[in-house]
């Protein structure tokens, strides 16, 4: 039995590395495809695609940039690796994926970019601003909007939702019905 637990120990042993590894790979999109996007000043990819980012303690910077749009900058922040969990019975694991950066991990893994054009009115500002809104909700809600759209109910989501996107419930419905993923609704919302 005990070799049993001491092998446990030693399989557990860096978690956070072996299970998630020390980098991560996150996804970008936005409303505009062909932006840039820069990580800490390095341009990395353009959209719609794929990076993978070495894990860290540290926030990373992302700015998406586009001829004729304002650069849209936002913060990603690191959290613990909750596989990381499992180094609590021994400090050489925890050491392990502190030295590897395998103990943390950004909070998200798609990041979608509402690009503003430049030079807009105040009436296209608030357009834009509404419009902003509709896709933050539904990026953030999808799992909530594909539920009541599968079971064919107008509930709270697909309601508030209604109301941001100015579009009503059964066109909503089908729109959401008919995206594969967040960014998939977010993109059509805007058509």
């Amino acid at each position: 039995m005990k070799k049993f637990l001491l092998a446990s120990v030693f399989a557990l042993n860096a978690c956070g590395t072996i299970f998630k590894g020390t980098t991560q790979e996150i996804v970008f999109d936005s409303s505009v495809s062909n932006t840039k996007i820069y990580i800490d000043g390095i341009e990395v990819c353009t959209t719609p695609c794929k990076a993978f980012v070495d894990r860290s303690s540290d926030a990373i910077q992302v700015v998406g940039k586009k001829k004729g749009y304002e650069n849209k900058v936002i913060t990603l922040r690191s959290t613990i690796n909750r596989t990381s969990y499992w180094n609590l019975i021994g400090i050489y694991s925890w050491s392990t994926d502190a030295i590897t950066g395998g103990v943390w991990e950004y909070k998200n893994n798609h990041v979608y970019l509402q690009m503003e054009p430049k030079g807009m009115n105040a009436s296209e500002q608030q357009i834009f601003d509404k419009l902003s809104e509709a896709k933050h909700f539904a990026l953030f809600n999808f799992d909530n909007l594909r539920l009541e759209a599968a079971k064919g109910m107008f509930g709270e989501y697909t309601n508030a939702l209604s109301e941001l996107s100015a579009i009503e419930n059964k066109k909503l419905q089908q729109i959401v019905s008919n995206s594969d993923s967040e960014i998939e609704l977010a993109n059509a919302l805007g058509n």
